[in-house]
Formats: structure tokens, C-alpha cells, sequence
């Protein structure tokens, strides 16, 4: 899937979505995500945009983009197991981030 961000400040940077779009129409989502300075400053202080500056633009822009990878991406839900201890439920060959708070499978 194709985000595009960055599209309002040059003519060309439109033209290059409107082109991705042509070519690729399922994988171009229609949300486009502005440009702005909390955006560029949430990284340095290792936050997602959505936690950084709540109310900002690219927040705003970045929720709707959320949603739209989560209707077009299938959820699979792991199957799970009782740990060694027998007290927690831990989902089959899966491993948890605690840096992302997700659940992963990893690359296989």
C-alpha cells in the first residue's frame, strides 16, 4: 500500500500521486497525510505522532490512514496455548514486543 505524504507543497509531488493512483488504484490509500512540525519532531522523542501532538494535522491525517490499512489488511488471530507455568495463555510460535505492545509472529 502507497501513503502519500508531502503532496501539497509542489505541483510535481501531485503529479506523482495522481500517477501512482492511475497505475496502482487499489494500493494508493485516498488519505493523504500533510506535512508539519510535530510530525518531523515526534520521532526524536520516539512517539508516534498520535501520542506526540494529539490534535495536530498529522495526527488528524494519520488516524484515518490507521483505518484504512485496517480494512484492507486480514487480522489473524493466533490460537492459544497454556504457557510452561500454566497460567498465562500464550499464543502459538508468537513473541511479544514489549517496545511496540504487539503480539508477533516474526518472519517466516
Amino acid at each position: 500500500m502507497i501513503v502519500a505524504c508531502r503532496v501539497s507543497r509542489t505541483g510535481h509531488a501531485r503529479e506523482v500521486v495522481n500517477r501512482l493512483t492511475d497505475r496502482y488504484p487499489e494500493k494508493v490509500l485516498p488519505t493523504v497525510v500533510r506535512e508539519n512540525i510535530s510530525r518531523a519532531e515526534a520521532p526524536s522523542f520516539r512517539l508516534p505522532i498520535t501520542r506526540y501532538a494529539l490534535s495536530s494535522s498529522g495526527a488528524e491525517d494519520y488516524r484515518p490512514v490507521a483505518s484504512e490499512f485496517m480494512e484492507r489488511i486480514p487480522v489473524v488471530v493466533p490460537v492459544a496455548t497454556t504457557s510452561p507455568t500454566g497460567r498465562v495463555p500464550v499464543p502459538d510460535r508468537w513473541t511479544y514486543s514489549s517496545r511496540l505492545g504487539l503480539w508477533d509472529r516474526g518472519w517466516e
